[in-house]
């Protein structure tokens, strides 16, 4: 028995993911896929705002930046998006990838960690 993939808005609704739904990065066809499903929640949000940033350039420039993002990133980014009160107008497609990866939602940029290693002589 296949199981019916999940929409965006289930997705934000829970918070416990499989790791097989969250860990796997999208194809092609799924990146048009999930590029519908933020584009009906991103509606829902802001409506007429969001629907007139849209012409075919700018879809294709938002599934280009989509590439390489699990729907685990996608559900974080909303989630990073809506924690900064980024309600008013919809963000662009690099912005948006930015809140899917992290960058911007703290004050400060991630220090990047490195593991010391021992040395043994």
């Amino acid at each position: 028995m296949t199981e019916k993939r999940k929409t965006l808005e289930q997705l934000l609704g829970s918070r416990f993911f499989s790791e097989s739904e969250t860990k796997v990065k999208p194809t092609q066809a799924e990146l048009m896929s999930l590029f519908a499903e933020i584009s009906s929640y991103f509606f829902k949000l802001y409506g007429d705002k969001w629907l007139n940033t849209l012409d075919d350039t700018v879809e294709s420039f938002w599934r280009l930046h989509l590439v390489g993002l699990t729907i685990d990133d996608v559900v974080l980014g909303i989630e990073h998006m809506q924690k900064k009160g980024k309600t008013q107008f919809p963000p662009n497609a690099l912005e948006f990838r930015g809140y899917c990866l992290g960058y911007g939602v703290t004050a400060e940029p991630p220090v990047p960690t490195v593991n010391k290693l021992k040395l043994i002589t």
